[in-house]
């Protein structure tokens, strides 16, 4: 067995001294192993079997267990231990940074689907007030307060006028079946029907994506303010996002007074925005 060096642990399948009484017992080897005149390999073995300091010991009768381990020097060591310190704290800063970028891609990617879904209501209140430009004036009149607030939040330039016009949308949109019922020429148009039936379809999707934005940017808010993570939110300019809030007046259903409209066939050029509420959320 030429592969057993200095150093190395081995297994002694017997005892020198005490022979098969003693039995297998472990033992380092001290030297390398040299060759004798008929081809054996011996080596000089410090046994663990008490009474014996050192022997010689045939290497054939030896059962290696562990080899010989590398001593590092203090300065290597020191420099591994280091290396090892660094690449723990990078992988953590990645980990931490990849975290947040991940979290506020969400954010963004939820916001956009309410911007997809809005859009499609503002198509879809287009093609609504188009549809009823042929009709008598006072049921023009009812959805000139649905134009109106489309204009207002498609066309304003700040985040509160697009908030409030949206506001407005919500709850004009809340009142057209109600309309239906009060102007029978509505109700009879499957045009107007159906085009009623897509917005208020349109309106629960852009609600549920309003409220999986919250969630979404509710964890992302979380996870920029709780430490240690605020460090690098800090550090890199992370933002929290801002949540859509229910107006307080929106809590009550919204109203409208029917009679200012007359009876569906008197014409009357005043819109009821004044009778609505806010809707519970604002986009």
């Amino acid at each position: 067995m030429t592969d057993i060096q200095n150093g190395d642990k081995v297994l002694l399948n017997r005892c020198p001294k005490y022979g098969g009484a003693c039995g297998a017992h472990r033992a380092k080897v001290i030297g390398d192993p040299v060759e004798t005149t008929d081809g054996s390999m011996i080596a000089p073995v410090r046994f663990n079997c008490i009474g014996i300091a050192h022997s010689n010991y045939p290497c054939n009768q030896m059962v290696k267990v562990r080899s010989n381990r590398v001593k590092l020097s203090k300065p290597a060591l020191v420099t591994g231990i280091v290396l090892g310190i660094v690449l723990i704290l990078g992988l953590w800063f990645a980990a931490n940074y990849n975290d947040l970028v991940h979290s506020r891609n969400e954010v963004a990617n939820s916001h956009a689907r309410i911007d997809t879904a809005v859009e499609r209501r503002y198509e879809l209140v287009d093609n609504l007030v188009a549809s009823v430009k042929g009709a008598q004036g006072q049921e023009q009149e009812v959805f000139g307060a649905i134009a109106n607030a489309r204009k207002q939040a498609s066309s304003s330039g700040s985040t509160s006028g697009q908030a409030a016009g949206n506001a407005q949308l919500d709850t004009q949109i809340a009142l057209l079946p109600r309309l239906q019922e009060q102007y029978p020429d509505l109700k009879s148009n499957d045009q107007v029907s159906k085009l009623i039936g897509d917005l208020e379809t349109i309106s629960v999707e852009v609600r549920d994506a309003r409220n999986a934005y919250n969630d979404t940017a509710t964890n992302y808010d979380n996870n920029i303010s709780s430490f240690p993570k605020n460090i690098f939110a800090s550090l890199y300019n992370f933002k929290t996002a801002p949540l859509y809030k229910a107006d307080a007046a929106a809590q009550a259903n919204p109203k409208v007074d029917f009679g200012k409209y007359g009876n569906g066939t008197e014409n009357n050029s005043q819109t009821n925005q004044s009778s609505t509420t806010t809707p519970a959320t604002n986009q």
